[in-house]
């Protein structure tokens, strides 16, 4: 545990140092003349797939209250808003977060095609903004009003954040009892344009069934990513006592686990690497079940309403899981023995405080039999 709060410690540091260097750098962008002001919205909305799938579902009601958008989101996540959400957007400016923190070039170039956009409004959509990104992004554009949540201090060092607070017109506290994402996205853009129902979460995409489980071994981090073994010994399990083949899904990153799992069994298909993310869309929309890690697909699967099993070590528990039934009751999530014997025993609102950041416990400390045990309940 010290040591964790040693790393986010320097981790903070050194995100102050680069943004005090920056800061003069940013500040030239200042000198690029902007389009005239158009009655048009900016929403910046980076992060993972997860993040995208989550709050996706309120652009309609941004769309109806402001017309059509301008999304700056992450450069991975341009294929799937142009292939379920184009008719609310406008225009899209893809954006590369690690480069923007790196590469001195890219962020100017990145920061003066902001600044010369005309828009009226921005709307910061992320509860977890970085200074040297999401707030950069901010300062530089030229909008009349920029609106942003409340930060809840996942990146962002609390000195910083009093300051980059100042980039705002409006810090939106978030109205809602309960600290899952989707609902707080929901607070969040009602406070924007008005009290409106709380969209169904789903993805309208065909559904075919077609006797096959979506098996994803990967996760942003490692401490997020249950053994590649362990998925082989589970994948076994099913092809033996089940008639599902399982597609192996995930990037190239995950083509070795994918190995690791197929184990030279005909009934099991490696596909990491090799389909898009659309593709990776429709193959959980043609599941009867999906099994992977806490991550984007998890949320794909909610969606697209799918039985879903995800493997967690209690990470940001209350904000990305557990679902709440009202959402979806088709995600089974699984803890260490550790942790499901601290939900059982402890007051949620503690368990989400303690977690809030990190969980340190190891997600290899899940055992087999707890989705084995799992499993036969749900097929």
């Amino acid at each position: 545990m010290q040591w964790f709060f040693l790393k986010l410690f320097i981790r903070r540091s050194i995100n102050t140092f680069a943004f005090i260097a920056y800061y003069p750098l940013d500040s030239l962008v200042f000198l690029a003349t902007p389009k005239e002001t158009t009655q048009r919205t900016a929403i910046i909305k980076l992060g993972a797939i997860g993040d995208y799938i989550l709050f996706r579902n309120f652009l309609p009601e941004l769309h109806r209250s402001r017309g059509k958008l301008t999304l700056i989101i992450s450069k991975e996540i341009v294929p799937l808003c142009k292939y379920l959400d184009s008719e609310f957007v406008d225009e899209i400016v893809p954006v590369d977060a690690t480069k923007m923190e790196t590469n001195p070039y890219y962020r100017f170039k990145l920061l003066s095609k902001i600044r010369k956009m005309g828009m009226s409004t921005m709307i910061q959509a992320s509860f977890s903004r970085r200074a040297l990104v999401e707030d950069a992004i901010t300062r530089a554009c030229n909008s009349k009003l920029k609106i942003t949540p409340n930060d809840e201090g996942n990146h962002i060092a609390y000195h910083l954040k009093r300051i980059t607070d100042q980039f705002y017109d409006q810090v939106i506290k978030i109205q809602t009892i309960s600290p899952f994402e989707y609902l707080k996205n929901h607070s969040f853009v009602e406070q924007i344009v008005g009290s409106f129902k709380l969209p169904q979460f789903e993805i309208d995409t065909h559904k075919e069934d077609k006797n096959t489980i979506a098996v994803f071994p990967g996760a942003g981090r490692p401490y997020r990513r249950w053994a590649p073994e362990k998925f082989a010994q589970i994948s076994t399990w099913l092809i033996k006592n089940t008639n599902y083949k399982l597609l192996v899904l995930g990037s190239k990153a995950d083509f070795d686990a994918g190995e690791i799992i197929k184990d030279k069994n005909e009934a099991i298909i490696n596909m990491c690497g090799k389909v898009t993310i659309m593709d990776s869309i429709k193959f959980i929309a043609a599941s009867s079940l999906v099994l992977g890690n806490e991550s984007g697909p998890a949320h794909i699967g909610a969606a697209l309403g799918i039985p879903t099993i995800v493997i967690s070590n209690g990470n940001h528990y209350g904000r990305f899981h557990p679902y709440p039934n009202s959402i979806s009751d088709k995600i089974h999530t699984v803890y260490p023995p550790e942790f499901e014997i601290e939900v059982a025993n402890t007051k949620p609102e503690l368990l989400v405080k303690k977690y809030r950041l990190r969980s340190l416990l190891d997600i290899n400390e899940v055992k087999i039999d707890q989705v084995i045990s799992l499993l036969k309940v749900i097929i």
